[in-house]
């Protein structure tokens, strides 16, 4: 039971705040705290997140955070197990 997820913290959208993007899944017969793909929180510099679920029914065992294409914002990286087969979203 359970699954596996990693979480990373960045500025994913460039507005100078710390958001925070969880990659991982949830093993079938286990209580689904999280859908699989990405879980994307951006902070709205209040106190409150804004929700965002990419790559749902992916299942992403590793995360990668950093400027993949060189346009001054973070982005982030998974790769799906067990080929390890990376998607990347800047």
């Amino acid at each position: 039971m359970g699954g596996q997820n990693e979480a990373a913290v960045a500025d994913l959208n460039g507005d100078g705040y710390p958001d925070l993007v969880i990659a991982g899944y949830t093993a079938l017969g286990s209580p689904v705290l999280m859908p699989s793909g990405f879980v994307v929180l951006l902070n709205d510099g209040f106190g409150g997140f804004s929700q965002y679920t990419l790559g749902a029914g992916n299942k992403y065992d590793s995360l990668a955070v950093a400027d993949f294409n060189a346009d001054g914002i973070s982005g982030y990286r998974g790769a799906e197990p067990p080929a390890a087969r990376p998607s990347i979203f800047s």
